[in-house]
């Protein structure tokens, strides 16, 4: 279900009246709450202007205008889906015309100021590429970008998705806020939700020292409590190493799994690595159903065969019968040897896509 659509554009100017009229009409097809335009090109904008490209009958808005024929910001949005409390602007750039070294202060200015706030680059899904070269298309590149608050990241699921090019030489981005379902996970069906087991065994030993203050433990239940404290060690643990598989980053250096940099950056993975859609022929296939059966249909047919004659191993082969080992390849594997060889393996390699490495086991 759909909740919030934003668009950002980089429009190159809003004079014309046609341009106008075919961006009020895009707006509503795609029922846009949040509208951010760049490059208006405009030294004031009027409310009347702003009308004649909103297309709902609330709205809300700011501006910044353009310093003669470049610049200009005008963000626009629906005060039943969205709330400004603040807000600042200004006309600052930064521009490659200039010289090298005004170019580079900027640039790094810039970066200090995103590494500062920590903010995210969402991925961009449907296209690779946010710009193009009007005249010959042979130059690509991805200078249009959405940065959010890490406290964005958590609170919703965002999806940046490019649309195609029209009236202008930058991609339309639309940020999307909506959930699909895909069904359960594989790991909350085989292992259960590790948490939840970890909060439980709290809880119980928790119980058991409350006992303690009210009176001497028996035998079974000090035996208990032991237990338990082996049992919620394991599992914080596991936790742990979770977390740290699913950040894949230098666990030293960035802290434990309880920051909120190792949240939001599982989330921004998660939502990079998904699967949205698939292009099936020329059909884009985005409903989940859909989409699981065209992967069930794709695998099902690489390990098919239509072969009508399987080709046969003939000549003389030498058996293995009278060897003194014989017994040996058809005996039962031994819990001992299955244990010998899952500690063999590295600790952080996942054998399935569940999410738990081996160093959980």
């Amino acid at each position: 279900m759909v909740m919030m659509k934003l668009l950002t554009w980089n429009v190159r100017g809003l004079e014309r009246k046609e341009k106008k009229s075919k961006i009020k009409r895009l707006l509503k097809d795609r029922g846009i709450d949040i509208a951010l335009f760049k490059e208006t090109k405009k030294a004031f904008m009027s409310e009347k202007e702003i009308k004649e490209i909103w297309a709902r009958d609330r709205m809300e808005y700011t501006t910044v205008d353009a310093e003669g024929s470049a610049g200009g910001l005008l963000c626009i949005w629906d005060p039943r889906v969205f709330q400004m409390s603040s807000c600042c602007c200004n006309r600052r750039k930064i521009d490659e015309r200039k010289v090298c070294s005004r170019r580079d202060k900027g640039m790094n200015e810039l970066n200090d100021f995103v590494d500062r706030s920590k903010l995210n680059d969402l991925p961009l899904l449907g296209r690779r590429f946010t710009w193009c070269n009007a005249t010959e298309g042979e130059k690509w590149s991805r200078i249009d970008r959405v940065l959010v608050d890490p406290r964005w990241v958590e609170s919703f699921n965002l999806k940046l998705w490019g649309l195609p090019r029209v009236m202008s030489d930058h991609r339309r981005l639309l940020l999307m806020e909506y959930e699909r379902d895909w069904g359960p996970r594989p790991f909350s069906e085989v292992f259960g939700n590790v948490n939840s087991k970890l909060k439980k065994v709290e809880d119980e030993l928790h119980m058991i020292d409350l006992l303690a203050e009210e009176r001497e433990l028996e035998e079974a239940e000090k035996s208990r409590r032991r237990e338990a404290r082996v049992e919620a060690g394991y599992l914080t643990r596991m936790v742990e190493r979770l977390w740290f598989q699913k950040s894949r980053l230098n666990w030293n250096f960035y802290g434990d799994k309880n920051t909120k940099y190792f949240h939001v950056l599982v989330k921004y993975r998660q939502g990079r690595n998904e699967i949205n859609t698939l292009t099936v022929g020329d059909v884009v296939v985005d409903d989940p159903c859909r989409v699981k059966l065209e992967v069930l249909a794709y695998f099902r047919k690489q390990y098919s065969e239509d072969w009508q004659n399987r080709p046969v191993l003939v000549g003389l082969f030498k058996s293995v019968r009278d060897s003194p080992c014989f017994d040996m390849l058809e005996a039962e594997f031994i819990e001992a040897e299955a244990w010998a060889a899952v500690k063999g393996c590295d600790g952080n390699r996942a054998p399935s896509p569940d999410g738990f490495n081996l160093a959980c086991i």
